[in-house]
């Protein structure tokens, strides 16, 4: 007896033992996985590209504490704009870029400043790490305030979609702060970078607000200006925009080379702004286009009075050197009378109709006729309207397809009005006409309804791996537009389908033209999980460095592009920079408008793995796509010819 409780005794120390040796290895190697971990973040930071090592070290943050998703924010002491990078769930990544902030993560960012570690549903309980959560789709997270010996402050969260908690490794999430907030330090990776991207960011609105050639404003700015003067119009007084074309000089600036392009731009400019009024505001709005908007006019007849100086000014000889060019100019009117509604695309677009008529005539100059345009766009509106209403609308579909094997990966969506009266209207005539009136918010958000439903309609019928993916435009106005996304994701869920199989389309200059509001619009779609694309690449004003600035990840190859591959060496055309600086950016790549087998044979060899165009698939209504869909995989090499029967 004694002996059996002897022995039981010498079991139990050894269990005890055993239990203290495990906790003690638990605990080392705990301290090296976290060891580890602080150094994978550090060295990732040091990462020559520091986009892609901040990726590296938030992933690595991520697998520390077992987190779905990782998410670090910085920012200045006070301002809304900052960097932000997203290590998401299936390895969804945001790169790096400079942003600003929504409201939660501004309230987010204030929550953690000064504070080593807080979790979602602790003791505190603060209601701005649970907005931040909530608006993240996150049930649990930990945050982690930054800070550095400077003005900067940062947030890193760690969280999951599910309820899985990580206070089991707070040591372990301590441990991330020491390198994370190094980095914030004067002279630190981080903190150059954020410098570097308010500078690039601060270029770039330059850039896109001012023409470099002529110091005038660009486009965008002179469609602000003309919005303002709308909106604050002086009783009594009408407005008034001119658009003034110049040929004849802008051929020689061609011929001549770039140093003398810029010469004689620099001398137009310089020249128009001397014939102005002190009230006038002048843009470049085109390669060989400016814009002139008429603050301070009496009545018609000085719009008119006006207009001809300028083109007489403008007509004057130019001296290049020991040249002297030719200028020929020619400029539509449109005026807008005190209490007109109107909107600043409709105005330009009468002005510039005006343009094409005095160009096409023996005139300098036209003005709009009003009276004359206005009957029929308006019924055409009015019916518009009335078919958005009642579902009169249809779409039709265009095939993207995998060049490897000819597999339909899925379709964008176009939309189509076929019109009780006048038959098809091209969408041409009626898009614009949708924008004017203010309606492309709800034509966008009922294309993309139909086409979820779609969607869902034939990844049941026909499942896939990857499962089919639906594409749809959306127009520039949605940018401006504070309800956009939450409308975009409320159709989404609504319709039951996976926000990972629905791309949004945006074109270059929508971006570009709304670059202080896209970061801000299009942020809460990529968090939801939903693509973006820009569509055209290349035929637009923005840059691929400019891109790789805005949380997109798709880019589609213009058209005109693909049709000079056929007319030059695939090496070294604009189609392969695009490509090459694509996969740089980590960024999928579709071909539009491939018209030959030429072009998928050019594309392959470029690396470029999924196209549309006629040569693969015309677009279709619903039947027809299903058809494709049910015959397996698109033809991709021209069928070889059969010898004659003899």
């Amino acid at each position: 007896m004694i002996l059996d409780i002897a022995a039981g005794v010498v079991a139990l120390g050894a269990i005890v033992a055993a239990l203290l040796m495990w906790r003690r290895v638990r605990r080392v190697t705990g301290e090296i996985r976290d060891a580890d971990a602080q150094r994978d973040v550090a060295m990732s930071l040091l990462a020559g590209d520091i986009a892609f090592g901040v990726a590296a070290g938030l992933a690595a943050s991520a697998r520390l504490v077992s987190a779905g998703s990782a998410t670090l924010l910085i920012a200045d002491a006070t301002g809304t704009r900052g960097l932000r990078a997203v290590h998401g769930h299936n390895d969804i990544r945001q790169l790096l870029h400079i942003v600003e902030f929504d409201d939660s993560e501004l309230a987010a960012l204030d929550a953690v400043t000064g504070v080593e570690v807080a979790i979602l549903g602790g003791p505190d309980k603060d209601p701005r790490l649970t907005r931040f959560a909530a608006a993240a789709e996150l049930r649990n997270a930990v945050f982690i305030g930054l800070g550095g010996e400077g003005s900067l402050r940062g947030l890193l969260a760690l969280g999951n979609i599910t309820g899985t908690s990580h206070r089991g490794r707070l040591d372990g999430v301590r441990a991330l702060r020491t390198p994370l907030s190094a980095a914030l330090f004067p002279g630190a990776p981080l903190q150059l970078e954020f410098a570097r991207g308010v500078a690039a960011q601060r270029e770039a609105a330059s850039k896109t607000l001012h023409d470099p050639l002529t110091k005038l404003p660009t486009r965008a700015l002179f469609v602000e200006r003309l919005q303002d003067a709308l909106d604050h119009r002086e009783a009594g007084r009408p407005l008034g925009v001119i658009v003034i074309r110049l040929g004849g000089v802008m051929a020689a600036a061609e011929r001549l080379g770039p140093d003398a392009g810029a010469e004689i731009l620099g001398q137009l400019g310089s020249r128009l702004e001397s014939l102005l009024r002190r009230s006038d505001v002048a843009a470049r709005t085109g390669e060989s286009e400016f814009s002139i908007l008429l603050l301070d006019l009496r009545d018609d007849a000085e719009a008119s009075t006006i207009t001809e100086r300028l083109c007489a000014g403008m007509n004057e000889q130019m001296v290049l050197g020991d040249m002297t060019l030719d200028t020929e100019a020619h400029a539509g009117v449109r005026l807008i009378e005190p209490a007109e509604i109107t909107t600043t695309s409709a105005v330009l677009r009468d002005a510039a109709s005006a343009l094409s008529l005095a160009a096409s005539g023996d005139g300098t100059f036209a003005v709009h006729d009003r009276q004359e345009a206005g009957s029929e766009p308006a019924q055409l509106l009015d019916d518009l309207r009335a078919a958005l209403l009642t579902d009169s609308l249809t779409l039709h579909y265009q095939p993207i397809v995998d060049l490897r094997d000819g597999s339909v990966l899925g379709a964008e969506a176009l939309v189509r009005w076929f019109h009780p009266e006048r038959g098809t209207v091209p969408p041409m005539d009626f898009l614009p006409l949708a924008e004017d009136a203010g309606l492309a918010p709800d034509l966008g958000l009922w294309v993309l309804r139909q086409a979820c439903l779609q969607l869902r309609a034939w990844q049941l019928s026909f499942q896939r791996t990857p499962p089919l993916a639906i594409s749809v435009n959306i127009a520039a106005a949605h940018l401006a537009d504070p309800a956009f996304a939450e409308g975009v994701l409320r159709v989404v869920d609504d319709t039951g389908v996976n926000p990972d199989c629905v791309i949004l389309e945006f074109s270059e200059d929508s971006l570009q033209a709304y670059l202080q509001d896209a970061p801000q619009a299009l942020t809460p779609l990529t968090r939801g999980g939903i693509h973006l694309a820009v569509d055209d690449v290349g035929t637009g004003h923005a840059t691929l460095e400019y891109l790789r600035r805005m949380p997109v990840d798709i880019l589609k190859i213009g058209r005109p592009f693909i049709a000079a591959l056929a007319d030059s060496d695939p090496a070294t055309s604009t189609a392969h920079a695009i490509v090459d600086q694509g996969e740089k950016l980590r960024m999928s790549l579709v071909a539009e408008g491939v018209e030959s087998a030429d072009q998928v044979t050019r594309l392959r060899d470029l690396g470029c793995a999924m196209a549309q165009g006629y040569f693969l698939a015309r677009p279709g209504d619903a039947t027809a796509m299903e058809t494709l869909l049910g015959s397996g995989a698109i033809e991709l090499e021209p069928a070889e010819q059969q010898p004659a029967a003899s």
